[in-house]
């Protein structure tokens, strides 16, 4: 499992507006190693429910590996949830 030359090809089509596109390359990715797993995060908050499930099956292959940026997502959403609490109460 490493970086291919297609990896950076494969990281700009998560962003693609054909869903078939990104679920490839959703796929693909997995195989190049935990890595790419800052780049999949995103996607779990997709507005397409399949894109979210496959975002979420392919974090789910590395096991431990996603737990710190899992963690990292969730601790952010938390910051950001805050940030706008504390501006809507000024």
């Amino acid at each position: 499992m490493a970086i291919t030359p297609a990896t950076p090809s494969l990281l700009n089509a998560l962003h693609d507006e054909r869903e078939g596109l990104r679920q490839f390359a959703l796929r693909r990715l997995v195989h190049t190693g935990p890595q790419v797993i800052p780049y999949l995060i995103p996607l779990l908050k997709d507005p397409k429910e399949f894109t979210q499930e496959t975002a979420a099956i392919a974090v789910a292959t590395f096991g431990k590996a996603a737990i710190p940026y899992l963690l990292e997502a969730m601790v952010s959403r938390l910051r950001d949830r805050r940030a706008v609490r504390s501006t809507a109460c000024r």
